[in-house]
C-alpha cells in the first residue's frame, strides 16, 4: 500500500511538474528585460510564463515618470521571497519595482497578462499610465490589498511595463509568483480552470465535513468523526484562499493568519485522529507534548501579527518554527503508527492518509521554489485533498462497521427482549394461578368459619358478653377476608391471555352502554346524557374489559353526584385518536388527589370495600389498550375523566 501510494504520487508529481508548472511550461522569451514579442505563438491561446530576466530595482519606486539613474538587476520571479534578497542586514520590507519592455509586433496582437497576488500592495503601469492598482504603495503604513489582476493591451506599439510592490507587514514581498501571458481568451480559460479546480476542492470538502458532523451528532462519543469534520472544514477554509484572491482582500495580514491557522488546525486534527486510532495512553508525554505544540501552532499566526513589520528576525523565526512543526508532525505520525501496530493492524485508509501526509510534507519542504501551478493546484493542495478523501473513506468504513454492529446488537436485543418477555409472562401466569388457587383454598375454611358462627347464633347458645364480643370480631374479620378474596379473584381474572380484542365501533358500543345503564341513573335521580360523534370510530379493544372500565367511571360518578345532577358521556375524534369523556356535576376532586386516585389502594369514599381498586383497574385496562386516562377537576364543580384510545389500523397490532 505504501509503495503503491509513493509510486503513484511520484508519477503524478512528475506529470504536474512537467505540464502544470510555471517554471517548466513554455516560458516567454525575455532577454535583458526585453520580451521578444515576435517569437510568441498565440494562435491556439497558448500560455507563456513570464519568469526570467525581469529588471529589478530593490527598495526603489520606479516608473516612466521617475528620472532616477539607478542600475537595476536581473532576476527571475520567485528567486527572492522578500526584499532582503537573503542578504544580512537588508530589510525584508519596503518598496521595489519590476520592469519589462514589450516591443511592438508586426501583426499588432492583443496580449493579456495574468498577475497572481502581489503582496501586499501594488501598482501596474503601462508606459506612463496607471492601469491597475491594489492598495496604496505610498501610504505609511502601506494600505494593503491583494487581488489577482489581468491587464490587456495591444502590441501595435511598444510598451514598457512597470510593476511596483510594497510590503511592511508580511513574509512575502513583491512579485513572488510568476505571471502568465496569453491572449484574452487564453487567460480567461486559465482563470476558469483554476476557479473550477479550487471550487470543487472547497465545496466537496464542505460536503464531507457536514457528513462527518452528522456522524458525530448521531454518536457524540465518536471523537474521530469530530476531529475529521474539523480537519476537513479547516482544509476547505485553507483551499478557499485562491478563490478569495480573485475577489480581492483588504485585511491581508489577518487573511494570511487565518489561512495559516486553518492549515495548522488541519494538521493538528490529522495528528489527533492518529492518536485516537493508535490508542496512545493519556499519560504519554509525547502525545501531550505534540498536542500542546499543535495548539500553540494554531494560535501562533495570530500572535505573529504583532511582530510582523516590527522585527525582520520574526520572519525567519516564524519560518523555522513552521518547518520544525512539519518535521515533528511527520515523526509523530510514524511514532503513533508504530505504537498502534503493536496492538492491532492499522486501518488501510488511515495508512494511505498517513503516507500522503508524510510524502506531501517532505515534498513541500524539499521542492521550495521549484514548482508553481499554472492552471490548477499546489502539491500541498493535492496531498491535503488526498488525505481528506482517504480519511473520508475511513469514516465511511467505520460507519458501515458501526451499522453492522448496531444491527447485530438490535437482533440480539430483540431476542433478549422476547426471551425476557416470555419469562415474565410465564411468571405472571404462575403468579395469577397461585393467587387463584390461594383464594379458592381460603374460601372453604372461611365459609366453614362463617357457618359455625351462624350456627352458634341460631342455637341460642348461652354465651357471655365477652364471648359475644369475640364472635363479632370474628364476623368482621371474616367479612374483611371475603373482601380480600374478591380482590384476589379480580386480579387473577385480569389476564391478557384471556382478552378478546377485535375491531370495535366505539360509537355503537358507547350507545349500547348508554342504553344499558340509563335506567340505573334514572333510579338514582341523576340525568344521564350521551353526546357521540357521527364519525366512524373503530378501535382495537376487548369489549368486556372496556365495559368494565367505563362502569367503574360511571358508578364512581353516581356515588359522588347528588340527585338532579348530570352525568355526560361524550365521544369525539382528535388526531387519529378516540376521545371519551365521562363528566359529572358532583363534588369534584382536589388537585392534590388527582394524581393519586389511579394508584392502588387510594379511595375517596369514607368506607371502601375494595380498598380503592376501581380506578387502578380502569387505568390498567386503558393502558393495555395503548391508551391514556386522566382527570380534570377544580375540586368543587364536578370532575371529567378523559380517555384517549388509538383508532384501529387496517391490521390491528398489540404491544
Amino acid at each position: 500500500m505504501i509503495v503503491l501510494i509513493i509510486l503513484s504520487s511520484t508519477l503524478f508529481l512528475s506529470f504536474i511538474h512537467q505540464y502544470d508548472n510555471k517554471y517548466q511550461n513554455v516560458q516567454a522569451p525575455v532577454k535583458n528585460g526585453v520580451l521578444l514579442s515576435e517569437q510568441l505563438k498565440l494562435e491556439n491561446n497558448d500560455l507563456y510564463t513570464l519568469v526570467d530576466n525581469w529588471l529589478f530595482y530593490p527598495h526603489i519606486y520606479r516608473n516612466a515618470s521617475t528620472n532616477q539613474k539607478v542600475a537595476g538587476m536581473y532576476t527571475y520571479l520567485g528567486q527572492y521571497p522578500d526584499f532582503s534578497m537573503r542578504e544580512d542586514g537588508q530589510s525584508p520590507y519596503g518598496i521595489s519595482s519590476y520592469q519589462l519592455h514589450i516591443p511592438a509586433t508586426k501583426t499588432g496582437q492583443t496580449f493579456s497578462i495574468y498577475f497572481p497576488e502581489i503582496d501586499i500592495a501594488s501598482e501596474i503601469w503601462l508606459d506612463d499610465k496607471l492601469i491597475a492598482s491594489n492598495g496604496n504603495v505610498a501610504s505609511e503604513p502601506v494600505e494593503a490589498h491583494i487581488q489577482n489582476t489581468v491587464i490587456t493591451f495591444s502590441t501595435e506599439q511598444s510598451h514598457t511595463l512597470y510593476v511596483i510592490a510594497a510590503n511592511d507587514t508580511h513574509y512575502y514581498s513583491g512579485m513572488y509568483y510568476p505571471c502568465v501571458l496569453s491572449t484574452p481568451q487564453g487567460i480567461q480559460n486559465l482563470i476558469i480552470k483554476k476557479t473550477i479546480f479550487y471550487g470543487f476542492m472547497v465545496f466537496s470538502s464542505l460536503s464531507i465535513a457536514l457528513y462527518s458532523l452528522n456522524l458525530w451528532i448521531r454518536n457524540r462519543r465518536d471523537t474521530v468523526s469530530r476531529c475529521f469534520a474539523v480537519a476537513t472544514l479547516a482544509f476547505s477554509v485553507f483551499a478557499s484562499r485562491e478563490l478569495l484572491r480573485m475577489f480581492g482582500i483588504s485585511h491581508v495580514t489577518m487573511f494570511y493568519a487565518v489561512m495559516d491557522a486553518a492549515y495548522f488546525l488541519m494538521m493538528y486534527k490529522i495528528l489527533e485522529i492518529n492518536t485516537l486510532l493508535s490508542s496512545l495512553p493519556n499519560i504519554n508525554l509525547i502525545k501531550k507534548g505534540m498536542r500542546l505544540f499543535s495548539i500553540c501552532m494554531c494560535i501562533l499566526p495570530f500572535a505573529n501579527l504583532i511582530l510582523l513589520g516590527k522585527s525582520a528576525d520574526a520572519l525567519a523565526i516564524y519560518g523555522w518554527i513552521v518547518d520544525g512543526y512539519k518535521y515533528l508532525s511527520v515523526l509523530y505520525i510514524l511514532y503513533s503508527a508504530l505504537y498502534g501496530s503493536r496492538y492491532r493492524r492499522m486501518e488501510l485508509w488511515l495508512l494511505g492518509a498517513n503516507t500522503f501526509y508524510i510524502f506531501g510534507i517532505l515534498y513541500t519542504l524539499i521542492s521550495a521554489n521549484l514548482f508553481e501551478p499554472l492552471c490548477f493546484g499546489w502539491p500541498n493542495d493535492y496531498f491535503s485533498f488526498s488525505i481528506v478523501l482517504s480519511l473520508a473513506a475511513l469514516m465511511i468504513q467505520r460507519s458501515e462497521q458501526m451499522a453492522k454492529e448496531n444491527e447485530l446488537l438490535t437482533i440480539h436485543l430483540q431476542e433478549t427482549v422476547e426471551q425476557r418477555t416470555e419469562q415474565l409472562n410465564t411468571l405472571l401466569s404462575e403468579r395469577k394461578a397461585m393467587l387463584a388457587e390461594f383464594a379458592h383454598d381460603l374460601k372453604a375454611p372461611l365459609s366453614s368459619m362463617q357457618s359455625f358462627i351462624e350456627l352458634i347464633r341460631m342455637q341460642d347458645t348461652l354465651i357471655d358478653d365477652e364471648v359475644d364480643e369475640y364472635l363479632k370480631i370474628l364476623e368482621r374479620k371474616g367479612v374483611e377476608l371475603q373482601d380480600r378474596m374478591r380482590i384476589l379473584q379480580k386480579f387473577s381474572s385480569m389476564d391478557n391471555g384471556s382478552q378478546d380484542k377485535h375491531i370495535l365501533n366505539l360509537t355503537t358500543f358507547l350507545k349500547q352502554f348508554y342504553d344499558f345503564n340509563k335506567a340505573d341513573c334514572d333510579a338514582a335521580g341523576i340525568y344521564f346524557l350521551c353526546i357521540l360523534t357521527k364519525e366512524l370510530c373503530p378501535v382495537y379493544a376487548d369489549e368486556k374489559q372496556l365495559t368494565r372500565s367505563l362502569e367503574n367511571l360511571l358508578y364512581n360518578a353516581l356515588s359522588f353526584t347528588p340527585m338532579d345532577g348530570t352525568i355526560t358521556l361524550s365521544l369525539t375524534v382528535e388526531n387519529s385518536k378516540a376521545h371519551i369523556i365521562v363528566e359529572d356535576t358532583g363534588c369534584g376532586i382536589a388537585l392534590q388527589q388527582q394524581e393519586q386516585i389511579f394508584h392502588k389502594g387510594v379511595s375517596l369514599r369514607d368506607e371502601s370495600t375494595e380498598r380503592g381498586l376501581g380506578l387502578y383497574i380502569t387505568k390498567s385496562i386503558i393502558a393495555e389498550h395503548n391508551g391514556t386516562i386522566w382527570v380534570e377537576s377544580d375540586g368543587v364543580h364536578g370532575s371529567a375523566f378523559h380517555i384517549l384510545l388509538p383508532l384501529a389500523r387496517k391490521e390491528p397490532y398489540q404491544l
